[in-house]
């Protein structure tokens, strides 16, 4: 099992396609065995390994409790000695808590320093490049003012190590803030090229969508509307085709906040439940998103009243826990 998840890993990180992902889901099973069997044995640097292969996958299907837990578990049992393994295995860890929201876990932020330490320790500029990335990313929605920071010494580590997955999201972490965070539209665009040539490259929908989620959310601040739309709606697509729950939601709400400048709230409502279903269903995190735009619609009609229903349930997603 081992020796599969590791021959995958760089298949599902260089450009994820639905039918690796899938492959994978179905060897879940296997998995899951694997991992018990290996801190039955005390095997723990096997187990290291196993979590880090994984580790982009339970992120790109959503299955960011069972991830974490398993990294958890192994990083407890294992002897805290300082390597490169342990600091990847920090970082799967840290990449798991802080993309699946678990604000009670502190987002990874610890996790994730602790590998940067351990990757600046031991020369690792690729263990480097992915915990800067990851550090833009919250710095983007905390600390707007240390980002541009951030993304030098990241797209210059992914440099250094030839790693081509880091630089990707580096890239596109970077588009993401710019247009997110600082509404900078000049400077995104440039690292929205360089998400795009990665896409064309990979014919990877992963890419490709995650590239029209950043682009989209520019085109909107921009106020071209009809732009943006397109934008999201090709981001959304892409999020179905690779059954990727956290791009349907994060182009879904945008895509929502297009139509609702538009006037369009009963399109902005219907997508809005729709994809929030679906997040219930299969995204193993707490997003609030979807209960705050069916507010904000309902506002809109002038519906105080469910508006007010809808917030007073404004809570975390069901977890449930298959470890």
């Amino acid at each position: 099992v081992l020796e599969w998840a590791e021959q995958v890993a760089p298949e599902v990180e260089r450009g994820p396609r639905f039918e690796v992902l899938d492959r994978v889901e179905a060897d879940h099973d296997n998995v899951r065995a694997a991992l018990g069997w290996q801190l039955e044995r005390q095997a723990y640097d096997d187990g290291m390994r196993l979590v880090v292969a994984l580790a982009f996958f339970w992120t790109t299907r959503g299955h960011y409790t069972e991830g974490r837990q398993w990294c958890l578990r192994m990083l407890e049992a294992a002897p805290a000695q300082p390597s490169v393994l342990r600091g990847r295995a920090l970082f799967a860890l840290s990449h798991l808590r802080g993309w699946g929201m678990a604000l009670e876990e502190g987002y990874g932020i610890a996790e994730n320093h602790s590998a940067l330490a351990l990757g600046e320790q031991l020369d690792d500029p690729s263990l480097v490049a992915r915990a800067l990335t990851d550090q833009l990313l919250l710095a983007g929605f905390g600390t707007p003012e240390v980002g541009p920071a951030l993304s030098e010494r990241a797209l210059d580590a992914a440099r250094r190590a030839g790693d081509e997955h880091a630089l990707g999201m580096a890239h596109w972490t970077s588009a993401f803030y710019w247009n997110m965070a600082r509404a900078r539209y000049d400077q995104a665009a440039p690292h929205l090229e360089a998400a795009a040539e990665t896409a064309r490259r990979t014919a990877s929908p992963y890419w490709r969508g995650w590239g029209q989620l950043a682009a989209g959310i520019g085109l909107w601040y921009q106020g071209r509307l009809a732009e943006a739309g397109q934008a999201l709606e090709e981001a959304v697509g892409c999020g179905e085709e690779l059954d990727e729950p956290k791009l349907e939601l994060y182009a879904s709400v945008f895509l929502s906040n297009v139509m609702f400048s538009c006037g369009d709230y009963d399109d902005a409502t219907r997508i809005v439940e729709y994809f929030g279903a679906r997040q219930l269903r299969s995204l193993d995190c707490a997003e609030n998103w979807p209960q705050g735009r069916l507010a904000l619609t309902a506002l809109a009609h002038g519906d105080h009243a469910e508006a007010a229903r809808v917030l007073a349930n404004f809570g975390p997603a069901d977890r449930k826990s298959v470890v």
